[in-house]
């Protein structure tokens, strides 16, 4: 059975009026995120964050919590000199005091709130590796942000706006390319988001794609995955030939929710319907592991 559609079970989740009633949905897996360790770590929808060993394949163990108030939607990780540190969108759930901020945790558990501009929700985030900066999401306004890391008062400026998106969610950052790739999560599309030029950002449509969830992009194959709730599969495709296409499936994808790129070129990712971690191959159609959360 495929999921419900995501005017059904997904788009409340865009309202800020939800984030007031977050204790009812799923605490399954809804984001991962690999820096340039083995270490994965993995983001619950009730603000649980946990930590996994993707070359031994421990049991995954928490480490954190969002605080009550706040819900976090997405997560990246920063590789700096001083060790990683964990960079998290939040979206406070009180109506009367909305706001958003991107909460970065370093490794010597200091945190720092960095407010984000706009009312509205944010949901996405890419960071670079070298932790200087970091790039969200307003899904309200469809404006991508390029946010300065390590300060609480780090400076904010816009970096593109897609009026003709419907919702923009999920992105990944090609730093080599200097791009970014940005999720039009009901349009069915991906936009390409030029970061060394000045250019109007590139739609490129992801065929059958109805809820895109998450993105992670695989330079040596020149492949980005993108993680389809609706269709219960994940998709890769080659973003200068998007008619260039292959699906991976497997029994367990219920809502695939996060998707990371891991040292070793193989795509983790999460599903938020099954509570299961997986991990596809390179060229391969199925997963080629998959691990049961609690």
């Amino acid at each position: 059975m495929k999921a419900l559609p995501f005017s059904t079970r997904v788009l409340p989740v865009l309202t800020a009026a939800l984030f007031v009633a977050m204790a009812p949905v799923s605490p399954g897996p809804v984001a991962i995120a690999i820096g340039r360790s083995a270490e994965a770590i993995i983001l619950r929808a009730d603000g649980r964050l946990y930590s996994f060993d993707t070359q031994r394949g421990r049991t995954p163990n928490e480490f954190f919590r969002v605080p009550s108030d706040f819900a976090a939607s997405d997560i990246g990780i920063a590789s700096t000199a001083n060790g990683q540190v964990k960079c998290l969108i939040v979206n406070s759930k009180s109506t009367s005091k909305y706001a958003s901020f991107v909460l970065q945790l370093s490794a010597d558990k200091k945190q720092v709130w960095t407010k984000l501009p706009d009312r509205g929700v944010y949901v996405g985030i890419a960071v670079e590796s070298a932790g200087k900066f970091a790039y969200a999401t307003n899904s309200t306004t469809n404006t991508v942000y390029r946010v300065e890391l390590g300060n609480e008062r780090g400076r904010v400026t816009p970096v593109a706006s897609m009026p003709k998106a419907e919702v923009l969610g999920s992105m990944v950052l090609d730093e080599a390319g200097q791009r970014l790739f940005v999720a039009d999560m009901t349009g069915g599309a991906v936009f390409m988001v030029s970061l060394g030029k000045k250019s109007e950002p590139r739609r490129v449509e992801v065929s059958s794609a109805s809820e895109i969830r998450a993105l992670a992009w695989q330079p040596a194959g020149r492949r980005l995955f993108v993680a389809d709730a609706g269709q219960e599969s994940v998709f890769a495709i080659d973003p200068e030939r998007p008619t260039d296409v292959y699906e991976v499936t497997h029994k367990v994808f219920k809502q695939p929710s996060g998707l990371a790129l891991a040292t070793d070129g193989s795509v983790w990712g999460v599903d938020q319907g099954s509570r299961t971690l997986f991990q596809i191959l390179a060229n391969q159609r199925t997963a080629a592991r998959t691990i049961t959360l609690n």
